[in-house]
């Protein structure tokens, strides 16, 4: 219903606050996916997920983390991601590097998002979904190889593709 309205959110966000109700971990979580990700307020989230602890006093959780990385990621803001990343207390987390790694496909650097393809391998080389980003990265690829002048010999290139090299 609010999805991609992020202006109507973040004036009831105001409101809310103004008539005396304080935000809590699922009203912040609430307003950086429901409005400023799919909305490209990744300022008002970056500041948002700033003052949480200081104005607020609610330490963000890793959902906030991810919501942030999916924020700056859809933004094309990686860099920002990847310091977000860095200095969150989740560093090592799958869920982080899986989230960044979407952000790379949905934002279409390909390049950046099988570097950090491959940092997840390192992290959750056992797990399942981590391969299904794998697929889903390669898809891309495959798609955008096979619109170039040499569709056989791209598609040879992309059967033997070996993000590890």
């Amino acid at each position: 219903m609010w999805n991609g309205d992020g202006n109507t959110i973040i004036s009831l966000f105001e409101d809310m606050k103004k008539k005396g109700f304080a935000p809590d971990e699922t009203t912040i979580l609430a307003v950086l996916q429901g409005c400023c990700c799919y909305s490209g307020l990744w300022e008002t989230g970056l500041c948002l997920i700033n003052e949480m602890e200081t104005k607020y006093g609610i330490r963000p959780v890793i959902e906030h983390y991810s919501s942030m990385i999916d924020l700056l990621g859809r933004a094309g803001n990686l860099s920002k991601a990847v310091n977000i990343i860095d200095k969150s207390p989740f560093p090592e987390s799958p869920l982080l590097w899986r989230t960044f790694v979407n952000a790379c496909k949905l934002c279409g650097d390909l390049q950046f998002g099988m570097w950090v393809f491959n940092k997840l391998l390192d992290l959750a080389p056992y797990e399942a979904s981590s391969y299904m980003y794998r697929i889903c990265m390669l898809k891309v690829i495959c798609k955008k190889k096979l619109q170039r002048e040499n569709p056989e010999h791209d598609l040879k290139e992309f059967m033997h593709y070996n993000p590890r090299k």
